[in-house]
């Protein structure tokens, strides 16, 4: 599948350049922490990299954040994609004024399926070639099932009956978009001095979306009772964001790199 997912960044006409701690086992990435942040380090470091796409999410990326050079990343705007654990990165990107896309990792979004879903497909293509990404649309079927890649039987999708706002009739909200994975959100809760609860402030819309763990009714109320004193209008479901702007001049996407063009670089 890894193999998969290259290919299929390759097909927008990207150039692709694999890190070592792309392919290096879990265990191996669990004890040494250093080496994923210089990677990290790097790829934001290097001028010809248009865009930095992580291979999957985890539970360990926390332990990078203390290593990562946050001169680099705010000195060298470069689109970001991940989901899951790569939420404590995004969080960071988030605090230095940066645009970060949630999805469009290696794995799942790019190797899962025998032919890659046209609303991933299209929704990745945009976030990688286009600014501003524009607006959201719904899509128009879903799944839950996973996809085994030794047998490539075709997952079963169910028809989408399009957003569903929870008491919002007749309402409009308008704010900047933060969050990431319910768990890796709970876990920055956990931190003395984590990024996430001294970052929201009134009037922010916060995204969540739940790993595969799946958490109980109780969980999510104790999170969202914790998170509602500070977000004034709060949303549950999958989405990329837009941090604030450190300009102060309103405009969300000005500080987006360029737009990237066939032959550019991505790196895993």
């Amino acid at each position: 599948m890894f193999d998969r997912g290259i290919s299929r960044l390759e097909s927008y006409a990207l150039n692709v350049e694999l890190f070592e701690t792309a392919t290096r086992e879990t265990d191996w990435l669990r004890s040494h922490p250093e080496a994923r942040a210089a990677d990290v380090n790097r790829a934001f470091a290097d001028d010809n990299i248009d865009g930095i796409v992580a291979a999957m999410g985890g539970n360990r990326a926390m332990q990078i954040i203390e290593d990562i050079d946050e001169s680099i990343l705010r000195d060298n705007p470069t689109r970001f994609f991940g989901s899951s654990d790569n939420t404590h990165l995004h969080l960071l990107l988030n605090r230095l004024g940066w645009v970060s896309f949630y999805g469009g990792q290696l794995f799942p979004d790019l190797a899962v399926d025998s032919e890659m879903h046209p609303f991933t497909y299209r929704n990745i293509e945009r976030a990688m070639f286009q600014t501003p990404f524009g607006g959201c649309q719904s899509a128009a079927e879903w799944t839950d099932e996973y996809d085994d890649p030794k047998t490539d039987v075709p997952r079963d999708w169910f028809p989408a009956d399009g957003w569903y706002w929870h008491n919002a009739t007749g309402k409009t909200v308008t704010g900047t978009v933060l969050g990431g994975c319910f768990e890796m959100l709970e876990s920055q809760l956990m931190l003395s001095g984590g990024l996430f609860s001294h970052m929201i402030e009134p009037g922010d819309v916060l995204a969540v979306e739940t790993s595969g763990e799946t958490p109980t009714h109780a969980e999510v109320e104790r999170f969202f009772t914790v998170q509602a004193s500070a977000a004034t209008s709060l949303t549950l479901g999958d989405t990329g964001w837009s941090p604030r702007n450190t300009e102060g001049n309103g405009d969300e996407t000005k500080r987006l790199p360029a737009g990237a063009t066939p032959n550019h670089r991505a790196r895993l």
